[in-house]
């Protein structure tokens, strides 16, 4: 694996603006994310990990790290049950211990965009 000699997006989210950071800085990070989320698709896996602290960053690269959670999903038809992830940036099925798929992955992009731009996630309550 490639030495990413500046850091994770959780740590420069701390070092950055308070209230987010400005939407045209955001828009372009979560190109990039996406970008790479686009090839786990392409080759048929689920990350179910993706949250900031899970992006690293190298000469203003920002690529998605952390596989421990991932699954190459073989048949589409079988059911994804395994509850595993980080609760705030897990989709609600997930939770609920309920089928998913990869469009799990979806709703922690935009979790985690939302925290781009807002400076913090949506809720914070511990239930």
């Amino acid at each position: 694996m490639e030495y990413c000699k500046d850091g994770d997006l959780k740590k420069y989210l701390k070092k950055k603006e308070r209230d987010g950071l400005p939407e045209a800085e955001a828009i372009t990070i979560m190109k990039q994310v996406v970008r790479g989320y686009q090839e786990l698709a392409k080759n048929n896996t689920i990350h179910r990990d993706l949250k900031p602290a899970n992006i690293l960053i190298s000469n203003g690269l920002f690529k998605i790290c952390d596989f421990g959670f991932s699954k190459v999903i073989k048949d589409p038809t079988v059911a994804n049950k395994t509850c595993v992830g980080s609760p705030i940036y897990m989709a609600p099925q997930i939770l609920d211990k309920k089928d998913y798929s990869a469009k799990c992955d979806i709703w922690s992009l935009g979790i985690i965009f939302y925290e781009l731009v807002h400076g913090t996630v949506p809720w914070t309550a511990k239930s």
